[in-house]
């Protein structure tokens, strides 16, 4: 008889691991996470657990099936495993022989929240728009299927609120999947205590991220942690979350060293966690897993994108599988691929669409018009997300990031712009980072390019051969993706929340670092702050410290935010030499602020989606444009909102939180005509217009990197393909209008 039986330190459990057939799986572990042991040759096995805990059986490279159960004092305890699809191999056969294609999937939030938006837990009480996560959970599964994946991992919040309701989606999900599915829990999955207390809950841990119960998953979805043998790696699975609140920090540890230990030899190890582990625990499992064989940590948590590769180990943060990202990706999966070679596994990542494409429509219903007048493009890499564009002696850089993941400056001589033998000469290409570039700056006689990473590269203008290169601390959980300060005395200001530093632009020396100014987390910091004569004022992320001032001399914090005070979420702007214009999220609201003290001098709270747009000051009004294309124009001394301007015929995008509508990631620049801005889903406007905004340009595919203009008559804009297009405005001023002026409301 295979039965459990409960004693006093817990429950001993007999039990066995068989085949459907009967048949016995010998030396196969058994575990509840904290004890093991391993069947004998009839495939039986003893082990002491406690009452609760799931325990699962270690499933060997090749088999499949039952492989996880709550034992009951008086039944049977009995794993049933068989064949996985091809034997040791579950590629479909339209993969190339012997590789090994999988696809990382994160953050689904699957909601049973219907109605009120205010029951949500994160931003998407203010940023969202009732996205269906539980139809993108099956877009994202039948996305990847049909593009060959032998199966998928969720590295967790599957639920948004940890309910029993939502686990049961899931499940339904999964059951359904045109594939297999591997599963981590998130922080969300174990918020249920907040949504349906119950009198039994006794939450742990606290901070910005909240504290966790985890008996809701553990009874719906099973082991927290485990490992698994699967198509030739060894996947290693943790409860990210729950380490951090300290619940069982250390039993994960000890599963770790003992799970590594006892693995098949040689199997490269793959990581599955909600979040990056910390530098303790990533290097207890690289000296776990032996040298080499720490192949890739995959994780989410950040609704944004990062890829990073450190002593030969892909840490891989993917976005949001339903809806955008905090750092404007859209909603996608990551498919890997897996390739032996003769000493070690190859492996390449690549991110697509996770959600079937909106329609696509003509942004407004212009029969006649032309996509974009007088417009010279040109390809110079394979993607390009976030960052800025930089001019010298007319020209431009511009960053892109090729198929592995490696960020590239390219300088561009655009010639005979607008007539009709324009043409683009490249001067030269470098591989500035091996990750991609979010900030380009020029100045100096030096062009620095600053990496996601905190790769800093200063190259030199006429070459583009580097004069030095600085890696910036704590490169792993790095996501910089703001331009650098540039100070009046030739040195740099770089950083976010996780450490600032001051370089020396001339040789790269570091002056002074300053470390962990707050809690890092997933509000990201999106703006370049400010410089004075005597303070570096930096709009971090938080949760804290939010708008912060750096003495330049030391790094010594002079002032913050006060507590509460809504995260900012553009660039500083300045405005009448000691003031200083920012957007912050919540509202979204714009204030004026001294930037010597901190003061607020005037705040207002604006119409519209989240946006990363800063202000533009022009001389007659501070203009921008919020979510969903609400154009404002503020008085400067009051704040006071002279009127407000839908921009009208958008096409179908995305934005934090959302799978509808389009955002303002970039800023408006300067033209001779005014103020031009690009918006998320590639429509130019001219924002001040006799005729109110004119959409004079379409690039016809997502901008998420700021725009400039060169000289005085063309606007560059580089889309996410990688494409640069040089933008005639003289041309727009006598072309017909692409658009009906934008409908106005007073203030």
């Amino acid at each position: 008889m295979i039965y459990c039986r409960r004693l006093d330190s817990g429950m001993q459990i007999i039990g066995a691991v068989l085949t459907i057939h009967g048949n016995a799986l010998a030396g196969i572990a058994v575990s509840d996470g904290r004890t093991w042991t391993f069947t004998r040759d009839d495939g039986s096995f003893s082990l002491r657990t406690v009452p609760g805990r799931p325990v699962w059986a270690r499933r060997p490279n090749g088999w499949t099936g039952r492989w996880w159960q709550h034992p009951a004092a008086g039944e049977p305890v009995l794993f049933q495993l068989h064949p996985s699809r091809t034997g040791s191999d579950p590629q479909p056969p339209s993969a190339p022989s012997g590789e090994l294609r999988f696809a990382h999937i994160t953050d689904t939030h699957v909601s049973a929240i219907d109605g009120d938006p205010s029951q949500a837990v994160e931003l998407a009480a203010r940023y969202g728009d009732q996205t269906d996560t539980t139809s993108g959970l099956h877009h994202a599964l039948r996305t990847a299927a049909d593009h060959g994946a032998a199966f998928a991992v969720i590295t967790g919040d599957l639920t948004d609120h940890g309910t029993p309701e939502e686990f049961r989606r899931v499940l339904d999900s999964l059951a359904a999947a045109p594939l297999p599915v591997e599963i981590v829990p998130g922080n969300h999955d174990h918020y249920g205590h907040r949504h349906q207390p119950h009198p039994s809950d006794t939450p742990h841990g606290g901070g910005f991220l909240g504290a966790a119960t985890l008996t809701r998953y553990e009874q719906a979805m099973g082991p927290r942690w485990w490992s698994a043998d699967l198509a030739g790696v060894h996947l290693l699975a943790l409860d990210w979350f729950s380490a951090w609140c300290a619940i069982d920090d250390t039993d994960q540890q000890r599963f770790i060293i003992t799970d590594l230990a006892t693995r098949t030899p040689g199997l490269p190890v793959v990581v599955l966690t909600h979040d990056q582990p910390d530098h303790d625990t990533l290097e207890l499992i690289r000296y776990s897993a032996a040298p080499d064989s720490l192949l890739a940590v995959l994780s989410g948590h950040w609704h944004a994108d990062a890829q990073r590769n450190v002593g030969g180990c892909h840490l891989l943060s993917t976005p949001a599988a339903s809806f955008g990202g905090l750092d404007w990706s859209p909603p996608q999966l990551r498919l890997i691929t897996l390739t032996p070679g003769l000493r070690t596994m190859d492996l390449r990542h690549d991110t697509i669409p996770a959600l079937p494409k909106p329609p696509r429509s003509p942004t407004t219903s212009r029969a006649d018009a032309p996509a974009s007048p007088r417009t010279t493009s040109h390809s110079i890499g394979a993607h390009q997300h976030l960052g800025t564009l930089a001019t010298i002696a007319g020209t431009v850089i511009a960053p892109s990031t090729d198929t592995h993941g490696a960020g590239h400056l390219t300088r561009l001589h655009p010639s005979n712009t607008g007539s009709n033998d324009s043409r683009v000469d490249v001067l030269w290409t470098v591989r500035a980072a091996d990750d991609p570039i979010t900030g380009v700056l020029a100045g100096h006689d030096q062009i620095l390019a600053c990496s996601h990473a905190g790769t800093l590269t200063a190259l030199a203008p006429a070459t583009g051969a580097p004069h030095w290169t600085r890696h910036l601390p704590h490169r792993q959980r790095r996501r910089l993706l703001a331009t650098p300060i540039l100070t009046a005395a030739g040195r740099l200001i770089v950083g976010d929340v996780g450490g600032v530093t001051c370089l020396d632009l001339d040789t790269g020396d570091i002056a002074w670092h300053r470390d962990q100014l707050g809690q890092v987390d997933t509000l990201l910091t999106y703006g370049t702050g400010l410089a004075t004569d005597r303070l570096a004022v930096l709009p971090l992320g938080g949760p804290t410290p939010g708008l912060t001032a750096l003495d330049l001399r030391d790094g010594t914090i002079t002032w913050t935010d006060p507590p509460g005070t809504p995260p900012p979420s553009s660039s500083l702007v300045a405005i009448d030499g000691t003031d200083a214009l920012l957007l912050r999220t919540a509202g979204p609201t714009l204030e004026r602020l001294n930037l010597s003290t901190g003061q607020t001098r005037w705040r207002t709270t604006l119409t519209g989606r989240f946006s990363t747009a800063a202000p533009l000051v022009t001389d007659e009004a501070i203009v921008l444009v919020t979510g969903d294309g609400i154009a404002h124009r503020l008085d400067p001394d009051h704040g006071g909102i002279l009127d407000r301007q839908h921009l009208h015929g958008l096409r179908p995008a995305y934005g934090p939180y959302r799978s509808t509508g389009t955002g303002a990631p970039t800023t408006a620049v300067h033209t001779p005509l005014g103020p031009m801005i690009v918006l998320l889903d590639g429509s130019i406007w001219q924002l001040d217009s006799p005729a109110g905004p004119l959409l004079v340009g379409d690039v016809a595919a997502p901008v998420t990197t700021q725009p400039v203009l060169l000289g005085s008559n063309t606007l560059v804009v580089l889309s996410t393909d990688a494409v640069v297009h040089l933008l005639d405005i003289n041309a727009t001023a006598t072309r017909p209008m692409l658009a009906g002026p934008a409908s106005r409301s007073a203030s």
